[in-house]
């Protein structure tokens, strides 16, 4: 009985863990054929799918949570500010949004990006640390280079 009980205690555990570390991060669009998404330097694999929704939904395995003695300090890296709190700048130009991955090659986090189904998607992976990219159901244009 005690094995059961320690087992689903840290099941539990695992789990609440799981759930914890898993952000998401919304950008409001109009989903029409005028809208692209660019995609800079993300490692790892990246899977995008499409769907008939109007948000751009980015999902990252990465943590939120601050440690205390850096408190009301913000991380700086080499190739922007990171407004999402996940490791990704954004720049939003009317329908035209370009995602920067922040993080350096010795740092990977798992990211999954939903785009609306009329965006065009353009991935520029010229990271040697890159993995698979996937994209799936997206109606406009792709192009890839990675």
């Amino acid at each position: 009985m005690k094995t059961i009980n320690y087992l689903v205690s840290l099941s539990l555990a695992v789990c609440t863990t799981v759930t914890i570390h898993a952000q998401d991060y919304k950008i409001t669009v109009q989903n029409t054929k005028d809208g692209k998404i660019t995609l800079n330097d993300f490692s790892g694999d990246l899977p995008i799918e499409a769907y008939s929704g109007t948000e751009i939904i980015i999902t990252s395995d990465r943590g939120h949570e601050t440690p205390s003695r850096a408190k009301g300090l913000k991380p700086v890296y080499s190739e922007g500010t990171d407004n999402t709190g996940i490791g990704v700048a954004i720049e939003k130009n009317g329908n035209q949004i370009t995602l920067q991955c922040l993080l350096p090659i010795t740092q990977r986090s798992n990211y999954k990006i939903k785009v609306p189904d009329n965006f065009s998607v353009k991935v520029d992976n010229e990271c040697g640390h890159s993995g698979d990219v996937s994209v799936s159901n997206v109606k406009g244009e792709v192009e890839v280079k990675n």
